[in-house]
């Protein structure tokens, strides 16, 4: 199950970079490059996790992280709270959001809980039959 972290760490970060490409002037400068650098961090991690453990489990904090920032951000507050009640253009980055900042990191937690579920019994097993 290990190509799924590089799936959604790819599907994040292409959110990611669309929308900050959409918000680019829009926002202050000091976001834009927070979040390319974001995207640079999660195209990165997405070729890390196929070669380290370490690098799953740091993908798997980012992804909490990444959630409990965008959920304590105002902005993003008002955005979820507007969905669908604005302009095709604004409904556009809100859709885009909730893929970077929320689906993509949720399937992400989920799959590393499954892994490490999976992961122990495998060494009870081992362990209970010797």
């Amino acid at each position: 199950m290990r190509q799924f972290y590089t799936y959604y760490l790819i599907g994040s970060g292409l959110s990611l970079l669309v929308g900050g490409y959409l918000l680019y002037k829009v926002v202050p400068v000091f976001l834009s490059v927070a979040t390319f650098t974001l995207v640079v961090v999660l195209f990165i991690m997405s070729y890390l996790v196929r070669i380290s453990r370490f690098a799953i489990n740091v993908g798997f904090v980012l992804a909490i992280l990444g959630i409990l920032v965008s959920s304590f951000s105002p902005a993003h507050d008002r955005a979820l709270i507007q969905l669908f009640d604005s302009s095709m253009y604004l409904v556009s980055v809100d859709i885009l959001m909730i893929l970077g900042f929320y689906l993509f990191p949720v399937l992400y937690i989920i799959n590393w809980i499954l892994d490490f579920v999976s992961s122990r019994k495998g060494v009870e097993r081992r362990f209970n039959s010797k």
